[in-house]
């Protein structure tokens, strides 16, 4: 079913819902609407009144305006696979997966103003983790040095990076295929190390598990991890690096190098047999009381260069916000940690950074 624009949409209402981790009741509680009439709301049979309208959206924190226009087609349950899903109630999934459609939404917008490379994610399935890497990182040019910037590394090869906004941050990074583009959507987006092995986990996921649905299953959380550690410690790199027996001051010096974290390298070189059992235990002891903890996150090169592009044409997240009909902070929510201009308070441009081109957007004719 399709609502024309300027009318209500029911499909807009479940969105935005689900996206609060509301049930019917729960909504009909918050905005005094009975849960019958939000019910038959959400499947179309008839439209709030004005009055009803607005206390919905003041119920959801969504402007009134969100509700009227195209319905939105919800991202299917099996596109996405959760980790730990066990641990997650219905209403976690449904706010992560509502989330992931705002996500998508705000991107559509970003695409009519940017140029953005079409998605060039080998599709690997049934390949062992080892391989798949190694193919992944031929195909992209990498050979065995570091990853410098995985976030802009997805992004030249046509992922989608977002942010999952805090409030559903506890359901973890994921990725998913939408109409055939590659998404993720990091739980920690500019949290450094960490982050860059989230975002080559949930790469694997894309290469390895990514159909038209992913198996959530301890053996594909367990080949999306092997598949990071060879992805960004490549064994070749490694073995040039004098790592045989490393003490922890060493493996701490590579990890800085590699931008890994330390505990994931002593893992990796213990299964290259490097470590035997009492050198890694050993190093993760010290490593767990005294590493420091890396510091500077990765930014999306696409993000930043829009909200600070120069010659009059930054954009704000209020600006997004205002022309979807959504509130500034569910914008912010997916760009924080991505772009460094929200540091900037308020969501102001700071202006574009030093030495880097112009942004060139997309002019309609």
């Amino acid at each position: 079913m399709s609502s024309p624009s300027g009318f209500f949409a029911p499909s807009r209402l479940v969105l935005a819902r689900k996206r609060r981790g509301l049930t019917v009741l729960g909504l009909a509680q918050l905005s005094g609407v009975s849960p019958r009439s939000v019910s038959a709301y959400e499947r179309g049979e008839r439209s709030p009144s004005p009055q009803a309208r607005s206390c919905l959206a003041d119920a959801l924190d969504f402007p009134e305006g969100f509700f009227l226009g195209e319905d939105l087609e919800e991202v299917p349950e099996p596109a996405i696979s959760f980790r730990a899903a066990i641990k997650h109630t219905a209403g976690r999934k449904n706010a992560g997966r509502s989330a992931a459609r705002i996500g998508i939404l705000i991107n559509e917008w970003v695409e009519e103003r940017v140029s953005r490379p079409d998605p060039d994610v080998p599709r690997l399935p049934g390949t062992d983790p080892e391989t798949a890497a190694q193919v992944v990182r031929i195909s992209w040019g990498l050979g065995q040095a570091p990853v410098s910037n995985m976030i802009r590394l997805l992004e030249r090869h046509g992922v989608r990076v977002y942010a999952l906004p805090p409030d559903c941050a506890d359901v973890g990074s994921f990725s998913l295929y939408w109409r055939g583009v590659p998404f993720l959507f990091l739980g920690q987006a500019g949290g450094g190390a960490e982050a860059r092995v989230e975002a080559a986990h949930e790469l694997a996921h894309l290469v390895l598990h990514r159909g038209e649905a992913s198996p959530a299953s301890s053996e594909a959380e367990t080949a999306a991890d092997e598949f990071a550690a060879h992805f960004l410690m490549p064994a070749p790199d490694l073995l040039g690096r004098t790592l045989y027996r490393a003490g922890s001051d060493r493996i701490q010096d590579v990890s800085r190098a590699l931008k890994v974290p330390g505990m994931a390298l002593a893992h990796r070189l213990r299964g290259m047999g490097l470590l035997d059992g009492e050198d890694y235990r050993s190093a993760c002891a010290n490593l767990h009381r005294f590493a420091a903890p890396f510091v500077g996150g990765e930014t999306s090169q696409v993000l930043t260069d829009l909200l600070t592009a120069g010659q009059g044409q930054q954009v704000r997240p209020a600006d997004i916000a205002r022309q979807l009909r959504l509130t500034r902070e569910d914008v912010i929510g997916h760009l924080h940690g991505l772009a460094p201009v929200l540091m900037a308070g308020n969501g102001y441009p700071m202006g574009p950074p030093p030495g880097r081109p112009p942004l060139r957007m997309i002019r309609s004719s």
